[in-house]
Order: structure tokens, then C-alpha cells, then sequence
């Protein structure tokens, strides 16, 4: 199983150097799983409404559905 990091915000484009206690998504499709960082819940939210419209700052392509692990 294959974990990659976005660590830069997709809404606001700021790049996040300290992740613990933010909040995050991870989009899954079997094998690859894309973990996306965010600057606070709001963003985290406005990804989750349309992920499509939000460019990733380090990836071209989004693994799968986005979903809040628990």
C-alpha cells in the first residue's frame, strides 16, 4: 500500500510545515491512497463539497473518493 502527502492546502495554496492536529482527508482506490492536509476544518469542508475543483499543489490526479478516517 502506497501513502502519499499533500501537504499544501488545495484552497488557500499555503504550504503546511506542521500537520499534527490539522485536519485531513485521504482519498483511496485499492493500492494508492492520497493523504490531503488542510489549514483548518472550513477548507477541509469546502474540499469535500467538490474535490474536483481544487488542484492539488504536488499531485495531477486524485486516487479516489475522499472521505475523513476515523
Amino acid at each position: 500500500m502506497t501513502y502519499q502527502i499533500e501537504t499544501t492546502d488545495p484552497i488557500t495554496g499555503m504550504a503546511l510545515s506542521q500537520l499534527m492536529s490539522m485536519p485531513y482527508v485521504i482519498e483511496s482506490e485499492e493500492d494508492n491512497n492520497l493523504i490531503i492536509y488542510f489549514e483548518n476544518e472550513e477548507n477541509r469542508d469546502t474540499y469535500l463539497r467538490d474535490p474536483g475543483k481544487h488542484d492539488l499543489e504536488h499531485y495531477t490526479t486524485h486516487p479516489g473518493s475522499p472521505h475523513i478516517a476515523s
